[in-house]
């Protein structure tokens, strides 16, 4: 039922249906990420944070997380039960598939930098 949607909203974004609005800086400009390792990667790449404003699949998928946080709401489940939620599931899902999230987002950044210096 997810992908349905993912997709769905990621065929509205590239129509233009849907817009993504990004504010002005990056959450690291104001906000120590230090503690996060996973937020270290996207303060120490530009490439990527120019991916995330700019990549209609990741809007998608982050519209499509963001409505599941409002189902959620909806249904009435407090702010810290939906994080600890969907912390759950992401740390079951990392630890099923041997994902280390800061690790593929390091790669990521690498391979957009070597994309953008080839281009």
């Amino acid at each position: 039922i997810a992908r349905r949607y993912l997709l769905r909203a990621e065929r509205a974004l590239r129509r233009g249906e849907l817009e993504v609005r990004w504010d002005q800086g990056y959450l690291g400009d104001t906000h120590d990420l230090s503690v996060s390792r996973f937020h270290q990667v996207f303060q120490d790449s530009e490439a990527l944070r120019r991916f995330q404003r700019t990549d209609r699949g990741f809007q998608a998928m982050r519209l499509t997380t963001s409505a599941l946080y409002l189902v959620l709401s909806n249904l009435g489940i407090r702010l810290i039960d939906r994080y600890f939620l969907c912390h759950s599931i992401s740390r079951a899902c990392q630890d099923l598939y041997g994902i280390d999230p800061a690790e593929l987002v390091r790669s990521q950044a690498s391979r957009l930098q070597a994309m953008e210096r080839a281009s």
